[in-house]
């Protein structure tokens, strides 16, 4: 039985939107089906009464294991629901996996005493062996890519090589999601419904704030063109799947697979809309045209910063004439632009962020979500916070609100930093220049730039 943990606080801050396909759970739900284990998912954000359905639906499966992943500000909530679980059965296995728990694997067991064992990494194989030695009733105290409690320490064993071959692994257990409640945040789907989809995995960049070195990453890998279109013509046909969100962290790395891709895709004739992510410098008007004929419709960006000085401090390896092409070239394509940027680098001045801004209202994306820069475990950033003592919150839940300061900056206050970002949101998204150009999409698409509005609004008025 696998869980995905109420996101923290979601509900009292009554988001006007709904919760994104956790494809890591129906990833591994698909790996274990394959290998013989019956496997369920319950994704607690889907119900009222999340805690009440867990109770049922574990007295009517009776599962040995249960299993939960959590991404930092899921933790405590994922920890919540193993309570759950140990109430009804105290023999039962727990386990987490995720990225919070393969960064912090001693503090995850230390602190969160009813998880038994913490997955490190990719976890289809690992949580494999880990349920057949429960099942075999062997020890796994061994088993590579787990983490443990042994002889009253936690012990962390080696790491399990990464899964080469990704074109291997099944498609995904989306038939085990309820796919009709999963619409997400309107920036990231044209029509619906919408999954999200993965062609690669890992990343050859290291970018400080970054915390995807814990898995292993910066070895990149791909699917085959083929096998990813097949995937995609199976949602469609099997599941009415309309719109898919393309979740890898560097897809336009490699031009010629992209291009492959498209071309195969667009040739299928699906009428179907999907977005991804790209690096400013990986890019070009060729790629992104190709994009447009397979059906993309936006490209999410990451500029990170006006100023030259900020990018190198988190080693973005990226200049800001390449954000202003790589805004131009997706107005050339027809392709939506949505920009991130963060506030609260290193070494940032007032007058640095003032920069920032201003250039994310010169290169004008038609989204932009500012965050301030956030300690997330795992990363270099967090590592530097931590040895220099500059930590505020280790209460991990706090990690979900993108405006709150989380570590101590080293020429800016806490006030004077989410002061910045209120202003950020402000300042952008008031222009009467951007107000026009929304004015307009809403007249094409009025269901989808009222559903953009209202969770802007949203994000404005939780940030006071």
């Amino acid at each position: 039985m696998l869980v995905y943990p109420l996101m923290a606080q979601a509900r009292q801050l009554n988001l006007p939107y709904g919760f994104e396909v956790p494809l890591c759970v129906a990833t591994l739900a698909a790996y274990l089906e394959e290998h013989g284990i019956r496997t369920e998912i319950l994704d607690l954000n889907l119900h009222s009464e999340p805690y009440r359905l867990l109770r049922q639906m574990f007295t009517r499966l009776g599962p040995k294991v249960v299993g939960f992943t959590a991404m930092t500000p899921l933790i405590y909530n994922a920890h919540k629901a193993a309570s759950q679980v140990k109430e009804m059965d105290p023999s039962v296995v727990t386990v987490v996996g995720g990225i919070h728990p393969s960064a912090l694997p001693q503090d995850t067991l230390n602190r969160f005493a009813l998880f038994d064992y913490v997955v490190l990494g990719e976890g289809e194989i690992t949580l494999l062996e880990l349920v057949r030695h429960v099942l075999e009733r062997s020890d796994p105290k061994d088993e590579p890519g787990l983490a443990l409690r042994a002889d009253g320490s936690v012990k962390v064993n080696r790491k399990r090589p990464q899964i080469k071959d990704l074109d291997a692994l099944p498609f995904p257990a989306r038939e085990k999601l309820e796919h009709s409640k999963y619409i997400g945040s309107a920036s990231n789907y044209y029509r619906l419904p919408t999954t999200a989809a993965q062609a690669s995995r890992g990343c050859p960049y290291n970018c400080t704030n970054c915390s995807k070195g814990v898995y292993g990453q910066d070895s990149l890998r791909f699917m085959s063109p083929g096998r990813v279109v097949e995937e995609i013509e199976y949602c469609k046909k099997t599941l009415g799947i309309r719109n898919f969100k393309m979740i890898d962290d560097t897809m336009t790395v490699k031009k010629e697979w992209v291009l492959q891709f498209c071309e195969l895709l667009a040739s299928k004739d699906l009428n179907l809309s999907w977005n991804a992510s790209a690096r400013v410098d990986t890019c070009d008007l060729e790629m992104l045209k190709a994009m447009k004929r397979a059906g993309c419709f936006q490209i999410k960006w990451g500029p990170e910063a006006g100023t030259e000085k900020a990018l190198k401090a988190i080693n973005k390896r990226i200049t800001l004439e390449q954000s202003e092409n790589a805004m131009e070239i997706s107005r050339k394509a027809g392709i939506e632009s949505n920009a991130s940027f963060m506030i609260g680098i290193p070494g940032e001045t007032v007058e640095d962020i003032e920069k920032t801004i201003e250039f994310a209202c010169k290169i004008s994306p038609d989204v932009v979500t500012f965050a301030l820069l956030s300690p997330y475990p795992g990363s270099p950033v967090y590592e530097d916070a931590l040895r220099e003592g500059r930590i505020l919150h280790t209460v991990w839940d706090e990690y979900l609100h993108q405006g709150f300061a989380l570590m101590k900056h080293d020429v800016l206050s806490e006030d004077e930093l989410e002061r910045l970002f209120r202003r950020a949101y402000n300042r952008f998204y008031f222009r009467p220049r951007y107000l026009l150009k929304r004015v307009k999409w809403f007249f094409k698409q009025p269901v989808r730039e009222s559903r953009i509005i209202a969770e802007n609004i949203w994000m404005l008025v939780s940030k006071k």
